[in-house]
């Protein structure tokens, strides 16, 4: 697939499937060993003070986000499939605007504008080359879809993004992608790693420390993080973010 139409689709379809992961609220933080309240989407959309300070009670602590050694438990993503949280069709563009941005609206309205094909065609065009074995979805997937009662609605004329969450329920289990939004979206990065001025991966080996050796304070920071991480004794060597929450918190507490 040509350049161009890999980043129209990314931006367009393929990479909003992340709205799907979004819920519907919250929990920042806990106070005085008790969880906090929940806060739903327009809460945390809401302020409009002068004052641009946030709340004690608004402050994040990512251990309730990302699993720390000793942490809460943390708070799943929704699951990928065609399951939109009702608070995101209604997301303010600015504090008090409303009505606000319809997100299933905008990104059916963004695939039309972009002149994306349907989601069924990109699929049987990336079986029919030979080179990926791809199940495609039919006419029985529909039944399956939070949308299944909306009239008109046919397997051949879905939306690439629907089609893409509708493929993510069916064959990624509603935890991962399927074939053809996870190779729309890895096209895409790859590209982009392949064409980045600094980029951790070079000539299909990394070179972390070349990169980071370049970002001046933060940097020597992340290496410092780098070499904290490699002296610990872990089953798992994948430099995480959990690994970089809870590093980053020991620098800032000695």
């Amino acid at each position: 697939m040509e350049t161009h139409e890999a980043r129209a689709i990314f931006g367009n379809a393929s990479f909003r499937f992340g709205h799907s992961l979004v819920r519907g609220n919250y929990r920042l933080r806990k106070f005085m060993g008790k969880e906090h309240k929940f806060f739903d989407l327009l809460e945390l959309f809401q302020g409009g003070k002068q004052d641009k300070r946030i709340e004690k009670h608004r402050t994040i602590d990512w251990s309730m986000f990302f699993e720390l050694p000793g942490g809460p438990e943390v708070q799943n993503a929704s699951p990928i499939d065609t399951g939109i949280s009702t608070f995101m069709s209604n997301i303010p563009e600015k504090v008090g605007h409303n009505p606000g941005v319809h997100i299933i609206l905008s990104n059916l309205k963004a695939g039309i504008n972009a002149g994306l094909a349907p989601g069924l065609s990109y699929a049987k065009e990336l079986k029919e080359s030979g080179n990926i074995d791809i199940e495609l979805l039919d006419i029985t997937a529909i039944e399956k879809a939070s949308f299944r009662n909306v009239d008109g609605v046919s397997i051949d004329e879905l939306p690439l993004w629907l089609y893409i969450l509708l493929e993510a329920q069916l064959h990624g289990h509603r935890k991962h992608l399927g074939k053809l939004g996870g190779l729309l979206n890895a096209q895409v990065l790859r590209d982009a790693i392949k064409g980045a001025k600094y980029s951790v991966f070079e000539n299909n080996s990394y070179h972390f420390e070349n990169v980071i050796g370049q970002l001046g304070e933060f940097g020597e920071l992340l290496m410092d993080v780098k070499k904290e991480f490699d002296r610990r004794e872990s089953t798992d060597k994948n430099l995480k973010m959990t690994h970089l929450i809870t590093l980053l918190n020991e620098h800032d507490s000695n």
